[in-house]
């Protein structure tokens, strides 16, 4: 089989590898088609994320759908030439976090694509690769490869409004366009929100969003920004999602919270991030973290399938598998921009 594997910035080699045996209760899986997320871009970029640096070369990409192409020894709940999404995050299923349903926070998690190991975990850009059956969810036939390959950021976005409990008649703040910002933009409005205002310097997001049922657009960073947002929300939002992983926004929204209110941080800030603690404590927010998802594949899939949650909206271009590294490239390029997939 074909892999696409990284071996530091901007080093992408394709080679051939022997197409892997499932093991018990595993199934082999024939990518189709596979999303870019910003991780991706920064290992593209930069060889590495934060302060993971792979200690091999590995595969990168994490957002995925395919075909079953074969059954390992047990797998009773799948049938070969099945559809599927695949969750990337495979959990130890016995520890406390697991027990509780906290499954994104389980201290023996293994994720596609990811240098956070050692070795890192080779990742959905290549032509097959093995996962446990638990981790495969069948597509309904309404559901094409490229939606299925959307579970994963649509997954982020639902697992954040769980974090914040109920946005029922609230007024709800997000800090970022890109997609998982476009994707709490479509949950908020699932889940009944009043009103829901999207900040982003972009002007092409913030009119995405328009166009995708935002109330109200804003760029943060404009200079009669919070007296216009003032205006609009004089007394702040009852939940604020920060899903731009940049610091000002961190702090824009402790200024944006009403007081009592409820912060979800979805961004990935840097390690050595400052943020103003004195606000929080006066205005008694709740500060929320948010990482990955946890065990919400199945609702995810019902929005999707239900009409709740439009996916497929936000891919901006698809490419062929062959052609990884212009995608990855173009995906660098700018503000046009959205989610970029590669097709195979």
């Amino acid at each position: 089989m074909k892999v696409w594997r990284l071996y530091g910035a901007k080093d992408l080699r394709m080679e051939e590898e022997p197409i892997p045996v499932p093991g018990k209760d595993e199934v082999l899986i024939r990518v189709r088609s596979a999303g870019i997320c910003g991780s991706d871009l920064s290992y593209y970029r930069h060889g590495k994320i934060g302060v993971y640096k792979p200690s091999q070369p590995f595969v990168i990409g994490h957002e995925l759908s395919g075909q079953i192409a074969e059954l390992g020894p047990g797998v009773k709940t799948l049938k070969k030439g099945a559809r599927v999404g695949v969750d990337p995050s495979m959990c130890c299923g016995t520890c406390s976090y697991c027990l509780e349903g906290r499954s994104n926070i389980c201290r023996k998690m293994k994720y596609l694509g990811s240098a956070m190991y050692k070795p890192p975990v080779d990742g959905a850009f290549r032509e097959y690769l093995t996962m446990p059956a638990k981790n495969c969810h069948v597509l309904p036939e309404a559901l094409s490869y490229k939606e299925g390959a959307l579970l994963e950021p649509l997954s982020v976005a639902f697992h954040a409004f769980r974090r914040a409990g109920s946005v029922l008649g609230s007024r709800v703040l997000i800090l970022g366009a890109g997609t998982i910002g476009q994707y709490l933009l479509s949950f908020a409005r699932s889940f009944g929100a009043e009103q829901v205002l999207v900040c982003d310097p972009r002007a092409k997001r913030r009119e995405i969003a328009l166009k995708r049922g935002a109330d109200l657009t804003f760029d943060p960073i404009a200079k009669d920004f919070m007296e216009g947002y003032q205006q609009k929300w004089p007394e702040g939002a009852a939940c604020v999602f920060e899903a731009s992983g940049v610091v000002s926004a961190a702090s824009l929204a402790i200024e944006c919270a009403r007081v009592g209110g409820t912060i979800v941080q979805v961004g990935l800030l840097p390690a050595d991030a400052e943020i103003p603690a004195t606000p929080i404590l006066f205005k008694e927010l709740s500060v929320l973290g948010s990482f990955r998802f946890g065990p919400v594949y199945t609702n995810v899939l019902d929005a999707c399938e239900s009409g709740c949650v439009k996916a497929e909206d936000v891919v901006s271009k698809t490419f062929a598998f062959e052609d990884l590294p212009q995608a990855l490239q173009y995906a660098c390029e700018g503000d046009e921009v959205m989610k970029v997939q590669v097709e195979m």
